[in-house]
């Protein structure tokens, strides 16, 4: 598995987040700190949100983020592993259509993509 943490420091990771919404904290930011602390062993990890709207007064949102107990790291690691366990039959079968799709929150990963059409067919979607 790769990663790349934007900081390590005194062995927690700090992912950096830029974005031009104005409010909002995306799963999927919780959810990459939260692989990022498995990974490194951490406890605790830091998200640091830099909101790139000129109407937004402080532009900085830093969260700090623990896990609340040993069940919490044990459900995003049963996750992850699922996940990884997907894509390698995935990989092996040379067969996509097994995979979840995720089309991030609001859809937002998908407005431009050139494989929308095939996500969903896949799903069914009619547009």
């Amino acid at each position: 598995m790769d990663y790349s943490i934007d900081i390590f420091d005194n062995g927690e990771p700090i992912e950096i987040k830029t974005t031009f919404a104005s409010h909002d904290r995306p799963q999927h930011y919780q959810d990459q700190i939260a692989y990022y602390m498995l990974a490194t062993k951490a406890f605790v990890g830091h998200l640091l949100i830099i909101r790139e709207n000129p109407r937004i007064e402080s532009p900085f949102e830093p969260y700090r983020m623990e896990w609340e107990s040993e069940e919490e790291s044990e459900s995003y690691r049963n996750r992850l592993i699922e996940k990884r366990d997907l894509l390698m039959v995935a990989l092996q079968n040379k067969e996509v259509s097994s995979l979840p799709i995720w089309r991030g929150e609001k859809d937002w990963l998908c407005r431009n993509c050139l494989w929308r059409e095939e996500c969903d067919k896949i799903e069914g979607i009619v547009r």
